[in-house]
Parts: structure tokens; sequence; C-alpha cells
């Protein structure tokens, strides 16, 4: 795990969204992406996707509403209506 990335993950588990958003403003939607899923397989915490909710709040984007499908559709999947919300934001 690089600096940014962990910085993202600490941001992320501390709810400290403002911060986390710093770090990805600029990234593309596959780098957004490619930390989401990572972060949210190895965290399996669900504070992720509210980070992701949170980023939908800013934006409402269709990438957004896609890497949120995709967040817990694989990496949060294990959860009870994982699918159900995954088909949501899809």
């Amino acid at each position: 795990m690089d600096e940014r990335q962990y910085r993202l993950t600490k941001h992320i588990i501390n709810t400290d969204f403002d911060k986390a958003y710093e770090i990805v403003r600029n990234l593309s939607e596959e780098e957004l992406e490619e930390l989401m899923l990572d972060i949210g397989s190895r965290t399996m915490n669900l504070t992720v996707y509210s980070f992701m909710n949170y980023l939908l709040q800013l934006n409402e984007t269709s990438s957004f509403h896609s890497v949120t499908s995709l967040l817990m559709a694989f990496s949060l999947c294990h959860m009870e209506g994982a699918y159900t919300i995954s088909l949501h934001h899809a």
C-alpha cells in the first residue's frame, strides 16, 4: 500500500470525507475504481460505501454510481443486501 492509499483509507475509515475527497477529486474513473475496490476488499468496512455516497451528493455522476455498484457487488458482497444496493446504483 502506498502513502496515498494509506492516507485515503485512514480518512475514509475515520469518516473525514472532506480530506478523502481532496485525495480523489482529480483521479480518473479507473483510478478511483481501483482504489475503492481495493480499500473495500481490504477493510470490509461499509464506511467505504458511505464515502461513495458522499461523492454522489457532491456530484451525482454515472461514474460514481458505477464505482459504487462495483464496490457493493464485489468488495462488500458478503453483506446482506449488497447486491440489491449494487443494482440500485447500476
